[in-house]
């Protein structure tokens, strides 16, 4: 389950962990979507640390420190090999190594390069795609201003 921001507000009692912050068609600024994890106090502290270590992976990652945030990846991805969340940011940060996103933004979404390579089948489809398909992010409009629209 995917929730926004404000939901998240308004369930308090619940512990999130942060996933990304998307372009959603009709909105100015990116929308930041969280996972609940459960209830506070229902959580045991080392599902709380490895929540607070995403976190700082996040931050790792939006300030573009991309060897610190692939080894925080990495230790975080020891006992989940198969997370397909661990999986789509270490091929996000494989694709920005190779096309750096612009020093102000975030890294958070392709860039216009990975959208004209989203047509043409190389790394950017497959960061869209893989996550239109799970539905972890949403999709990328084509002949929109905004990258990204969030599924119904």
């Amino acid at each position: 389950m995917i929730v926004s921001e404000t939901t998240a507000h308004s369930a308090g009692r619940y512990h999130y962990r942060e996933l990304d912050r998307v372009r959603v068609k009709g909105k100015a600024k990116p929308v930041t979507i969280l996972e609940p994890l459960g209830l506070e106090e229902e959580m045991t502290s080392e599902q709380l640390e490895r929540a607070r270590a995403f976190g700082h992976f996040l931050f790792l990652y939006r300030s573009q420190s991309w060897d610190a945030a692939e080894e925080m990846l990495r230790r975080l991805q020891e006992p989940e090999p198969d997370s397909y969340l661990y999986h789509l940011y270490q091929d996000r940060i494989a694709h920005f190594r190779r096309e750096p996103p612009p020093p102000t933004g975030t890294a958070s979404s392709p860039s216009k390069q990975s959208r004209t390579e989203h047509r043409s089948g190389n790394i950017g489809p497959n960061l869209v795609r893989e996550t239109q398909d799970r539905t972890l992010f949403g999709k990328w409009a084509p002949g929109s201003r905004t990258k990204f629209a969030l599924r119904a």
